[in-house]
């Protein structure tokens, strides 16, 4: 089976993966602590698009939960299995029409992203209703994207990007090439960076409900007031 562009990007970024995320470490610990919120003693959680796996094990580290790992790299895998051989992982591509799991869970996450690196909006779409229908009614549902209206990282860009969107938008908008520069070499990649408008169109369609919105500054993890600052963040639970 042919490899997708995600997975390509995945596999050469996952040895330098821990100091590619030390790059954005103000921005991470800020989400990790709204996700830390949700984790309780005794809870099950089902993490999509884990990585290696060490960031939600230092979220949860010292909380006895049952956790699930979803990941579809192959030198993801191997990371996470180096270092946890019995971790429960489901290696398959969550934004797949035959993606199910066995069991629900009372939280899942799915961070820095990791929507963005899914494909097509058909593909984001069935990816979020995957993520709604792995979870207990009543359970919640954190994610992060980047915001490609977000003037304070992206500035001029940003402002162009609100001006496309306002009088020709197009789910393409937000798509960009660009190259991960590692100290084991460069990694090109291919990503999709939303706009607010637009994830939220896609939560409401996917049937899920916002609970919390904010707004996260990329750079030092402050919370801002306005989206044209900050990357989004959202806590959902399942439309009733």
């Amino acid at each position: 089976m042919l490899k997708t562009d995600s997975q390509k990007m995945y596999d050469g970024l996952a040895s330098g993966y821990r100091g590619y995320s030390r790059g954005r470490i103000n921005y991470l610990n800020a989400i990790d602590s709204v996700v830390k919120d949700y984790i309780k003693p005794n809870v099950s959680i089902i993490d999509f698009g884990a990585a290696d796996g060490v960031r939600i094990h230092n979220i949860i580290c010292g909380v006895s939960v049952s956790l699930c790992l979803v990941e579809n790299s192959h030198n993801m895998l191997q990371q996470i299995f180096s270092m946890w051989p019995n971790a429960s992982v489901l290696a398959c591509d969550f934004a797949g029409s035959d993606f199910q799991v066995q069991k629900k869970y009372d939280v899942a996450t799915c961070l820095w992203n990791v929507l963005g690196h899914l494909g097509e909006e058909q593909q984001v779409l069935t990816g979020l209703q995957n993520i709604k229908n792995s979870i207990k009614q009543g359970g919640a549902i954190i994610l992060d994207v980047n915001n490609r209206q977000n003037i304070s990282q992206y500035g001029w860009r940003a402002l162009k990007n609100i001006i496309k969107d306002t009088f020709s938008y197009n789910f393409k908008n937000g798509d960009i090439k660009f190259n991960i520069n590692l100290e084991i070499g460069t990694v090109p990649s291919s990503v999709h960076i939303f706009s607010r408008s637009e994830i939220e169109r896609l939560i409401k369609k996917a049937g899920l409900v916002i609970k919390r919105r904010l707004f996260i500054n990329y750079a030092n993890g402050k919370q801002q007031k306005s989206s044209l600052f900050g990357q989004l963040c959202y806590v959902l639970t399942v439309k009733k």
